[in-house]
């Protein structure tokens, strides 16, 4: 510490002396430049004087050597001439002039004033009663402060006559002077050819000390420079001088231009002591800084190495597999629980050894949980095989970077962990199947309910049927509740990503609540801020079915009042919106432990608890799940209003989604000309695999003429070249999507090459269309297909964006081919087959039926059926595998799968099997007539 402290003071002093020398210099140095300046000054000023004089006599003596000055007082027009020049000598020389005045031996004068004031001229000629004196050669006598310089009128070669001209000669020095004066930083004085003070613009009484030196350099005709001294009466100070000889008319003169030293030397030495304060200060800070780092690191030290021993200690009492190694693989530290668990006598024995080597262990999986990210793998043993979560982290040991390897026993939470992932495997696949085995008589129940409610039955009887059909339909929403909640805790939810109508969507989530409940007198209204976007893309069934359980929810606990539901825009990034939606109702109010019964969890709330509801809502919890699988959080207040009385009631639910924009881009094409749909010339665009046989069918169903080209580096080029020579060619382009061709990397290509706004374009697709939907909107395609699709579907579109195109396929003709169609029911249940029949003689046609998937084969053998409708779950041959086997003696075939499972893996292994979609139970009257319309046999 002791050599810190000299170092300290050794560079404070080299600081201080480097300081010194250095702003010594710097005085010097600016004493230098500011004498060098004063010098400048003066010489400038001195030329000018000389200048001044020069020209004051010069044009003096031109108007003197006027040849017509002797008719001065005897022309008048010489008189105006002469006298117009003499105003203008005056002007020139105002600063210096006071007064001018002509005579003549005659006894004639003229003399000429300026009133400065007025800017007036006062001149007058006159005879003098006596004569005045006429000066025969150039003088200048002083005439109280100022001076009067006497020129000789020379006419026919003698003295007739004189101008005198009277000067101010302080006046003229002041007014030069004015512009180099800093009071305070410097000034200017002038002395006469006797060393005495004429002129100082200093203010005070001052003697300057050298002036005989100044006044000895002056008479010489020489320019310098001096530090002296100057005295106010209040002290002595130092000054810079420099001074320079003048003449002004005849006399001689010294101009001298000052400044003090102590302003430079105040400045540079006040700088110079901040500085080495500054510097002080800054290495005592440095140096108390360092000593109480040094004192910290003492105190951390010893600290550290108490920490030390602390980890040792806890290291050996920990229930927990430790081992400290090194890079070299080797031990510094185990406790005694590694030491069991590898099987070792005690942890003394594993120090020096190599860390066990646990490569040939069995994985079991990886962990991330509150132990941090591991993994769990499987130790041997001799009691028996362990699942031992290992993890690791680096530490520093013994002041060497080591490795701390963690071993953990979850024997016990791995069994319970695959025990409760077995329990929700068997209850999802219970709830599956209860919801199965429940909607197959409720297929019957609900298709009974609406052959009754169609068979004209009295009044009584109809109002028995309507309320089974309502009954029924709660049954079936309770049981689709309970099988989404499942697959929401299970995690086998899945979102679609859709296009559709946000304001069609709430608009019929109120519909649907005000009509089943006519008899409520609650009012239901609805803002929506017109920022939000109509035209979006999400899962509009979830959605609904979010909007709908929280509007029953609401309903169920208003009886008066109203349901306001607001919709608004809280972030738009892009294409990607963020809404919140706020439901306010003027209900029940709502304690903590009431919300959380009714949401599933503690949301917020602010009342004191009220009536216990017993009875568990579904719906509510439903809408919770739903919410934060997409993305959002549900809070929930009460109470939410206030009535007038001041009484507060009510609950207000907030929630918000993510949505993607669905907006299309805007065609620089004008497509208003397109009546017919042979005039919609197309190019489908291909993988490199070949084309789309079942696609390509479609569009030549319609009459759509059509070109195919496969998808190659200079597709877009030619596309772009037609585009330019040929713009009639095309002006629709079909891109086809498979798992074989990406349709993407095609619209990018088209996207970057800006065709999207001069073509429409549309996507066929059979791939997952999760995602895909949001992707086309980003890059301008304006319509995706997904397969399974009809010829009235790409008709649609096609009438959306050509909107005067004709209707070419008749729409008149869809109830006659339905009338008409011949139709297999397969199923195993009677009552279903009995359903469905009824359902199908609804819309005139009397179907066949099938009790097994080994009949339904033989069946269809014998002759081909328009549509067969085909259960999945059968004894001995089920749906899938009796559709394989129809489908390879028919490959026309039209097969629509009727099961009440629809969870996804039976909708991807419908279409697998050739099936062209999945309806599910209870299926209605309208289901079955949208698909005779959609897959009319050719």
């Amino acid at each position: 510490m002791k050599k810190i402290t000299i170092i300290t003071y050794s560079a404070f002093l080299l600081i201080m002396v480097i300081n010194i020398a250095f702003y010594k210099s710097l005085y010097n140095n600016q004493v230098e430049y500011s004498v060098k300046l004063l010098e400048k000054q003066v010489r400038t000023v001195g030329s000018e004087v000389d200048t001044t004089s020069m020209h004051l006599i010069s044009d003096l003596t031109e108007i003197n050597s006027s040849n017509d000055l002797a008719l001065f007082f005897s022309d008048k027009a010489v008189n105006e001439r002469i006298k117009e020049k003499i105003k203008l000598y005056y002007s020139k020389y105002k600063e210096i002039i006071v007064s001018m005045m002509l005579y003549n031996n005659a006894g004639d004068v003229y003399t000429l004033f300026k009133d400065e004031e007025r800017n007036s001229w006062l001149d007058g000629s006159y005879r003098a009663q006596t004569q005045p004196e006429i000066a025969e050669r150039e003088r200048i006598e002083p005439d109280r402060d100022k001076f009067k310089y006497y020129v000789p009128v020379v006419i026919d070669g003698k003295v007739a006559g004189n101008f005198v001209i009277t000067v101010d000669i302080t006046r003229y020095f002041s007014t030069i002077l004015s512009k180099y004066f800093l009071d305070g930083h410097q000034w200017q004085w002038l002395i006469n050819d006797e060393g005495n003070v004429i002129f100082d613009n200093q203010k005070g009484i001052i003697s300057y000390s050298q002036m005989k030196k100044i006044s000895d350099n002056l008479t010489e005709r020489k320019s310098g420079r001096l530090i002296h001294n100057m005295d106010t009466g209040a002290g002595s100070d130092g000054i810079l001088s420099s001074y320079y000889p003048v003449t002004f008319l005849g006399m001689n003169y010294g101009l001298v231009f000052s400044q003090p030293t102590e302003f430079l030397r105040k400045h540079i030495l006040r700088d110079a002591l901040l500085m080495g304060l500054l510097t002080l200060a800054v290495i005592l800070s440095v140096f108390v800084f360092y000593r109480v780092q040094f004192k910290r690191q003492k105190q951390k030290f010893k600290a550290t190495k108490a920490s030390e021993n602390t980890l040792v200690s806890i290291i050996d009492q920990m229930p927990v597999g430790m081992v400290v190694y090194n890079r070299n693989m080797e031990i510094l530290r185990a406790n005694k629980h590694a030491a069991t668990l590898f099987s070792y006598e005690n942890e003394k024995h594993m120090t020096g050894k190599l860390v066990p080597d646990l490569s040939g262990s069995e994985y079991a999986g990886d962990f991330n949980g509150q132990f941090g990210q591991g993994k769990v793998i499987r130790l041997a043993g001799p009691s028996g095989d362990r699942m031992v979560f290992r993890n690791n982290l680096p530490v520093v040991f013994s002041g060497e970077e080591s490795t701390l390897e963690v071993f953990i026993d979850v024997t016990a939470l791995e069994s319970a962990r695959k025990q409760e992932a077995e329990a929700n495997i068997a209850r999802s696949e219970l709830l599956a199947r209860m919801s199965f085995e429940i909607r197959t008589p409720l297929n019957g129940i609900i298709g009974m309910t609406e052959m009754l409610s169609r068979a004209g039955l009295s009044e009584e009887s109809a109002e028995v049927a309507k309320l089974l059909r309502r009954s029924a339909d709660l049954l079936l929403n309770i049981i689709n509740d309970i099988f989404d909640v499942s697959k929401v805790e299970t995690g086998k939810m899945i979102l679609d990503e859709i296009p559709f109508m946000l304001r069609e969507e709430i608009s019929y989530c109120f519909n649907l609540v005000k009509r089943e409940n006519p008899e409520s007198f609650v009012r239901f209204k609805s803002d929506i801020d017109p920022a939000v976007p109509d035209h979006i893309i999400g899962d509009p069934y979830r959605l609904r079915q979010i909007i709908t359980n929280l509007l029953y929810n609401s309903l169920s606990s208003t009886q008066t009042g109203e349901i306001f539901l607001t919709c608004s825009v809280a972030e738009a990034n892009g294409n990607v919106f963020r809404l919140a939606f706020a439901l306010t109702d003027t209900g029940k109010t709502y304690s903590r432990a009431e919300i959380k019964k009714l949401f599933g969890e503690y949301i917020t709330g602010r009342n004191a608890r009220e009536v216990w509801a017993e009875e568990l809502k579904l719906g509510p919890i439903l809408a919770r799940h739903l919410i934060e699988l997409m993305g959002g959080e549900l809070v929930a207040v009460s109470p939410a209003v206030k009535e007038s009385s001041g009484r507060e009631k009510g609950l207000k639910v907030s929630f918000e989604i993510t949505v993607h924009l669905n907006e299309r881009l805007t065609k620089s094409t004008d497509l208003s000309g397109y009546r017919k749909i042979t005039d919609i010339r197309t190019l489908a665009i291909t993988g490199g695999e070949g084309r789309d046989d079942d696609f390509l069918s479609v569009i030549h169903r319609l009459g759509l003429p059509v070109s195919v080209t496969s998808f190659q580096k200079n597709t877009v080029s030619q596309i772009n070249a037609d585009r330019i020579n040929n713009p009639e060619r095309y002006i629709l382009l079909v891109i086809f999507d498979e798992p074989d061709a990406d349709g993407f990397a095609v619209a990018e290509a088209l996207r970057a090459a800006k065709l999207a706004e001069e073509y429409v374009i549309l996507m066929f697709t059979s791939n997952d269309p999760k995602g895909h939907y949001s992707r086309c909107v980003d890059l301008g395609i304006d319509h995706l297909l997904v397969k399974p699709f009809a010829s009235e579907d790409l008709l649609n579109i096609l009438k959306d964006h050509f909107p005067a195109l004709q209707d070419v396929m008749g729409s008149g003709n869809s109830r006659g081919k339905s009338a008409s169609a011949s139709v297999l029911v397969v199923d195993d249940n009677y009552l279903n087959r009995k359903v469905v029949g009824s359902l199908l003689k609804v819309l005139g046609i009397m179907a066949e039926y099938a009790e097994s998937g080994s009949e339904a084969i033989e069946k269809a053998k014998e002759k081909p059926f328009d549509l067969i409708l085909m259960d999945l779950i059968m004894p001995e041959i089920d749906g899938f595998e009796a559709a394989r086997t129809i489908l390879d003696f028919d490959r026309s075939a039209i097969i629509v799968a009727l099961s009440a499972d629809t969870m996804p893996d039976t909708r991807v292994k419908t279409e697998q099997t050739g099936m062209k979609e999945l309806l599910a139970k209870p299926v209605s009257v309208e289901d079955l007539r949208r698909v005779i319309e959609r897959y009319p046999k050719s």
